[in-house]
């Protein structure tokens, strides 16, 4: 992304490396990041899973599954499809193209902070249940809150994003997106 522009204002670079290769590398690089969290955090299910065999756990285990695959699911496919033809995104010598707002790809990463919480507060009431005494419970829940780093900087990520959809569809792209990568 860097040797196409990413950092450098748009004016600064060649159309040939601006489309198709730093926007295709844009689209990738948000569905590589939508797997890479998505493994991140079915691994943290999955041992959740093992750690808390309880039947009154599964329920709301289901539940964070299948919100997690989903929401990873509709956001691959957002990435690919924010277009019509998709190959809109990355070549701009497709003159006839339907694309969605860039702001309503703003919910994505509003979706990924309800996701970690939702997976954060899973296992804290287990916690408290174990037959343990208070400290230890505090400690052990001290732990698991130690995930909200997480949490902390998938909104803190929001925030250059909603400097980089108020852009023009083609404006300054380049530079705003600079932050969203730092914090990604």
């Amino acid at each position: 992304m860097l040797k196409y522009g990413l950092g450098k204002h748009v004016w600064n670079i060649s159309l040939a490396d601006f489309s198709p290769y730093y926007l295709l590398g844009r689209v990738l690089a948000a569905v590589f990041y939508t797997t890479s969290m998505f493994f991140v955090k079915l691994s943290l299910l999955l041992l959740y899973r093992r750690v808390f065999d309880v039947e009154r756990f599964y329920k709301r285990w289901w539940f964070v599954m299948i919100y997690t695959a989903t929401h990873t699911i509709t956001a691959i496919v957002l990435s690919f499809l924010a277009c019509r033809p998709p190959d809109a995104q990355w070549d701009l010598h497709i003159t006839h193209r339907k694309c969605i707002s860039p702001k309503s790809l703003l919910s994505i990463p509003v979706f990924h902070c309800i996701n970690d919480l939702l997976i954060l507060s899973l296992p804290i009431p287990l916690v408290w249940n174990l037959n343990l005494n208070r400290k230890r419970k505090m400690q052990v829940t001290f732990v698991f809150a130690l995930g909200s780093a997480s949490c902390i900087v998938s909104i803190l990520r929001i925030w250059p994003i909603t400097n980089l959809v108020r852009q023009p569809r083609y404006g300054d792209v380049t530079w705003y997106w600079t932050p969203v990568a730092i914090w990604t």
